[in-house]
């Protein structure tokens, strides 16, 4: 993992210890930690060396090193806030949304049934949140090879608007070609 993404998820387990503790106010959405995370997967490498923490006499197993994915953790991180795992009220939001589908078009197979699949279901689940965003689109372009054709419901320009009840109107979705 490259450091910008140790650190984010340092940070990440540090708030929620702080929120679980009661030092952290309540807010409205507790999801900026975990698009951090999921953002600096995306610009991350798919995989690093980490060091080996074995510390046992065998000199073979000290030099052994294991990767850990970039992916990994943005999906791990995709998943806690999704299924809000500690329990603070956690809902997802157009920049987790985008970040994922950022990370989904760097670190999967373009063409690649994962891929495909990854991108429909963030797709459906963005839009079940009502966070559609002009980001989120660009993140499904991005994933896709820049052709929202691939995902039978963009076939149409327009979108319908629970799809993005919830986001900003800066960061609402203007179809290409529409004023």
């Amino acid at each position: 993992m490259s450091a910008r993404l140790i650190r984010a998820r340092n940070a990440l387990e540090t708030f929620v210890s702080a929120a679980k503790d009661g030092n952290i106010a309540a807010a409205d959405n507790f999801a900026a930690p975990f698009s951090a995370v999921i953002a600096a997967a995306a610009r991350s490498p798919s995989s690093m060396p980490i060091p080996s923490s074995n510390s046992g006499s065998d000199p073979f197993t000290e030099t052994v090193e294991t990767f850990e994915s970039a992916f990994a953790v943005a999906e791990k991180t995709y998943e806690e806030v999704c299924l809000d795992t500690y329990e603070m009220g956690t809902v997802p939001n157009h920049h987790v949304f985008s970040a994922f589908l950022r990370c989904i078009a760097k670190h999967t197979a373009l063409d690649s049934s994962e891929r495909e699949h990854k991108v429909q279901r963030t797709f459906e689940e963005a839009c079940h949140a009502g966070e559609l965003s002009g980001p989120v689109m660009e993140g499904i372009e991005l994933s896709l090879g820049g052709s929202l054709l691939a995902v039978p419901e963009l076939r149409e320009q327009a979108v319908p608007e629970f799809w993005s009840r919830n986001v900003p109107r800066e960061f609402k979705y203007k179809a290409k070609g529409k004023k």
